[in-house]
């Protein structure tokens, strides 16, 4: 049963951590796209943009480093 557990915490942690890195990934393609200009945003939509990656990428470098470690 210990085994059975241990294997969804891994996987949940997993399907977590690629969620997270998807959204980081996202973000920073949108902001390519408004840097080229190539995307109709308007100012507050900026500026969720922005709060989104202020947010959302240093928790996924951070959770990354965590689950290289091993701890």
């Amino acid at each position: 049963m210990n085994e059975l557990l241990n294997t969804l915490i891994n996987r949940l942690v997993r399907f977590v951590s690629m969620m997270v890195s998807g959204i980081g990934f996202l973000t920073v393609g949108m902001f390519r796209r408004v840097i080229r200009r190539r995307s109709g945003f308007s100012f507050n939509a900026g500026l969720v943009l922005l709060l989104l990656a202020i947010l959302i990428i240093p928790f996924a470098m951070n959770y990354t480093a965590h689950l290289l470690a091993g701890n």
